[in-house]
């Protein structure tokens, strides 16, 4: 399967690509860390997932550029661009915050699920929560990305 991730935070994504190597050796992917660095692959290479976080800077963060605005919504973003350019990659949300937003624009992770399923249908698969803290993550993980290789690859 080849996978998208975007995500900025090293920790997490540390943790991400050491799960995904110990548990799908079959997987390849490519790795992105910002909203237009990660719009701009998934548009110009076709992936079987996305793997998303949800908080993004706009650019990539370097010794020469600070990554921009940092986007709350980053992730929804890519999603809305995608499906305006009718490409309907499979996605998944990974992310450790409970809410997004500031203040009077502030959403539940709840709430932001229901939002995604009900815009990004056949594109949204669902949301992983990572928690340092356990392994439950990497199970919920596990069970979308299988999902995805029972839709393509169905037993007769």
């Amino acid at each position: 399967m080849k996978i998208l991730i975007i995500e900025d935070d090293e920790l997490k994504l540390e943790k991400l690509t050491e799960h995904l190597n110990n548990t799908a050796a079959q997987h390849t992917y490519t790795i992105k860390k910002s909203l237009k660095s990660g719009l701009r692959e998934a548009c110009l290479n076709k992936y079987n997932v996305i793997i998303l976080d949800m908080s993004l800077p706009t650019f990539e963060i370097s010794r020469n550029e600070n990554g921009g605005r940092f986007n709350s919504f980053g992730g929804q973003e890519i999603l809305h661009e995608l499906k305006r350019r009718n490409i309907r990659t499979q996605s998944i949300i990974f992310t450790q915050f409970e809410s997004f937003g500031e203040q009077h624009k502030e959403i539940s992770l709840d709430s932001l699920k229901l939002q995604l399923q009900n815009y990004f249908t056949g594109m949204y698969l669902g949301t992983v929560f990572y928690n340092a803290a356990n392994t439950d993550w990497q199970n919920k993980l596990d069970e979308l990305l299988s999902s995805i290789i029972t839709k393509e690859c169905p037993n007769d």
